[in-house]
């Protein structure tokens, strides 16, 4: 198979690997470790990664495990790699190492695209998207049965940890793996009391904060209403957009459920990722 026929002269991927060819990516290129012809394992280019990811939201797939799988099949990610497979655990560490400088680098495109006409900010539509968590309405607890895991999540902690030292048991693996369980579960347990105490903070009336709920599998996430005006524990996601060529100015997440209540930190990422406030708004609500 012949890589350079896999896209035709005018695919956006093309753009995408000239666009990276031309960024300042010393602050990737500075963490590689390991030299050519030098003991250690080989690392991928992150000007590959970093095209592989711009590329793949531009098709809007978020998932490490899925670019992986893709690039078997998809032409664009195929012609990035040479016909290469990046694995997933490549591409998801280096979205995690990489966020600070993730974040500036979209922001200096933002720079260029504003250079070129393409982001003036005249009008900027901001909208939120409910993201609901992947546990249910179910796994709300009041602070009286948070209170009660908490004192069994420590009692567990104690007890596997009074294991003599130096004892080689049968089962030492599993009651190894118990007791990391039950600290992870201890850990999430405090976090959600934590969360607690900010939903209490947030309500008017002492009944209100004796009522006060919070999920202990999510601890962050906040009852939101849905488009079917069904309630359910989401997080909010608003997205502000040029709306002169509905490009991305700005984007982050929130506990808030209300547009217009998540409206003046919006405007705080657009002037951060643009380097200029929006002249206009546009936001329902």
């Amino acid at each position: 198979m012949i890589v350079e026929e896999l896209v035709p002269p005018d695919h956006k991927v093309r753009a995408i690997w000239d666009l990276a060819g031309r960024l300042d990516l010393s602050r990737y290129l500075a963490q590689i470790r390991s030299q050519q012809g030098s003991a250690g394992c080989s690392a991928w280019d992150p000007r590959l990664l970093l095209r592989v990811w711009v590329y793949a939201l531009s098709e809007q797939v978020s998932s490490a495990r899925e670019i992986e799988r893709m690039m078997a099949y998809e032409p664009g990610l195929m012609w990035l790699a040479g016909l290469g497979e990046v694995n997933h655990h490549s591409l998801s560490d280096f979205r995690a190492t990489h966020a600070e400088a993730l974040a500036e680098l979209f922001a200096n495109v933002l720079g260029i695209l504003s250079q070129e006409g393409w982001v003036k900010l005249e009008l900027v539509a901001h909208d939120g998207t409910k993201i609901r968590t992947q546990g249910g309405a179910d796994q709300f607890r009041r602070k009286k049965t948070l209170e009660e895991r908490i004192a069994l999540a420590k009692k567990m902690v104690q007890e596997l940890d009074q294991q003599p030292e130096g004892e080689v048991a049968p089962n030492a693996r599993r009651m190894a793996a118990q007791a990391r369980a039950a600290r992870e579960l201890l850990e999430r347990m405090e976090e959600a009391a934590k969360e607690l105490e900010k939903i209490q903070a947030a309500k008017d009336s002492a009944r209100e904060r004796e009522q006060a709920r919070v999920c202990l599998t999510e601890p962050e996430a906040r009852i939101m209403h849905q488009g079917d005006h069904a309630l359910a524990p989401c997080y909010n996601v608003p997205v502000s957009t040029d709306a002169g060529h509905s490009i991305i100015v700005g984007m982050h997440l929130t506990q808030c459920s209300s547009d217009s209540g998540s409206l003046p930190q919006a405007m705080k990422e657009v002037e951060s990722a643009a380097k200029q406030p929006a002249q206009s708004v546009v936001v329902d609500g």
